[in-house]
């Protein structure tokens, strides 16, 4: 009797664990469908005039290494993306998008030591930045940070000609004046879930009104970085802290943007957390 028994709470058990895997299966396509269908309902085909701009990490300082201009296209048509002749489709695709009407961005979700930030003006896709912050891959610290600004050909003056970049000291100081902000946040996390809003299916958690703490970053662990363009890093001196905060205004916006980043220790996508305020 106990051995029927336990060859029949066996089988059951397997059952349970396929049904189980299946409606997990099942569902994680549904997710990656709306992800996927989401880009293209929300962002434009265009190709961008850009400036590129690599500063090396030499003896605490960040030095210009390598500047040039070009075209980048970003397309989204035919179930596809092409990034600069990139090709990614639903399967292969590497990169989140946390859209929304108030915001355009995307990550990868899994990294290394190559941390690659993209983010569109929200009301007009004629600009966006690219980020990359790179650290080496041996020793884990900070070694290159990427700088690309991109409109479209015939607003080649939307960014300005000052591509001053700068280390900051006193880190706590600068980020303690406004510990707290008040704002709309969005938060996106990874592996990603269907989260219902106002009867509205999307894939982040939208909360209005929301009281966001800023991160009082550690001087000893971070660098505060000036960017150009009035863009704040505040990034980890070692990679090990997969944690990235990025503050930014577009030229035309009186709202100020802040990006909270953060990966798991093997690299893989933990969260993106986007604060919106004025």
């Amino acid at each position: 009797m106990n051995k029927y028994f336990f060859i029949l709470f066996f089988i059951s058990t397997i059952d349970t664990f396929i049904i189980y895997s299946t409606m997990n299966y099942k569902y994680s396509r549904i997710i990656q469908q709306k992800h996927w269908n989401d880009i293209y309902k929300n962002l434009n085909d265009n190709i961008y005039y850009t400036k590129y701009h690599k500063w090396k990490f030499y003896n605490n300082n960040l030095l210009v290494q390598r500047k040039y201009s070009k075209f980048h296209s970003y397309s989204y048509k035919k179930n596809i993306i092409n990034i600069s002749n990139t090709i990614y489709n639903i399967h292969n695709n590497t990169k989140i998008f946390l859209i929304d009407n108030h915001a355009k961005v995307y990550v990868n979700k899994f990294v290394q030591n190559n941390i690659d930030v993209c983010i569109y003006h929200p009301y007009n896709q004629d600009y966006m930045f690219n980020i990359n912050i790179i650290y080496d891959n041996i020793t884990n610290k900070l070694d290159n940070i990427i700088y690309k600004t991109n409109v479209i050909e015939n607003n080649i003056h939307y960014w300005n000609d000052n591509y001053k970049i700068k280390i900051m000291n006193e880190t706590n100081k600068l980020l303690n004046e406004n510990t707290f902000l008040f704002g709309y946040n969005l938060k996106l996390t990874y592996p990603l879930q269907i989260i219902r809003n106002l009867n509205i299916d999307n894939i982040y958690k939208k909360q209005y009104p929301y009281l966001y703490e800023r991160y009082k970053y550690d001087n000893l662990d971070y660098y505060l970085i000036k960017m150009p363009h009035d863009i704040e890093l505040n990034i980890p001196k070692n990679n090990s802290n997969k944690h990235y905060n990025i503050l930014w205004s577009f030229k035309d916006q009186f709202k100020k943007n802040i990006i909270d980043l953060k990966y798991f220790e093997n690299g893989t996508l933990n969260f993106i957390n986007y604060f919106i305020y004025t």
